[in-house]
């Protein structure tokens, strides 16, 4: 498939692969500090079976308001939307004829798939996001789109 352009969150397993999507393609990737995941903070790296045992009158408050809920040092998905769609409309803009290719994280995907798709983080968290999954969005017309969900790629 020619890719137009290809952009990749700066974290190292969203680089790896990157590269291995690319295989011997010569393409110029675009590393995007704002298409890392969500900060988790004091939570960063534990799983939530931990956090709820840790912190359960914050997970609470989480799952009561998730669009607005901030851990301990991390931010909000309020916050990543503020940091992840002036960067889509961006590429959105400057879109050609040839696709492009975004390389992130579920977070991040599901901040880019509400605002296309014209859902709340709430219901974004209805849908599954596959680790190393692909998701394809065509523009049919100006603000119409087209999402086919593929399974995972690792198996």
């Amino acid at each position: 498939m020619p890719l137009d352009k290809i952009y990749s969150s700066s974290l190292k397993r969203c680089l790896h692969t990157t590269e291995i999507l690319l295989g011997d393609r010569k393409k110029t990737v675009v590393v995007e500090e704002g298409f890392k995941e969500i900060n988790m903070g004091v939570w960063e790296g534990l799983p939530f079976h931990i956090i709820k045992e840790l912190y359960p009158d914050e997970y609470e408050k989480r799952g009561q308001k998730i669009e607005t809920y901030k851990p301990i040092g991390g931010e909000s998905f309020d916050q990543l939307k503020q940091r992840v769609l002036p960067i889509l409309h961006n590429i959105i803009r400057e879109s050609n004829v040839n696709p492009g290719l975004i390389v992130t994280h579920a977070g991040v995907i599901r901040v880019i798939l509400g605002e296309i798709l014209g859902l709340s983080i709430n219901e974004m968290f209805k849908w599954s996001v596959p680790f190393a999954g692909i998701i394809e969005l065509d523009r049919i017309k100006a603000n119409k789109w087209v999402c086919n969900m593929s399974g995972c790629l690792c198996k």
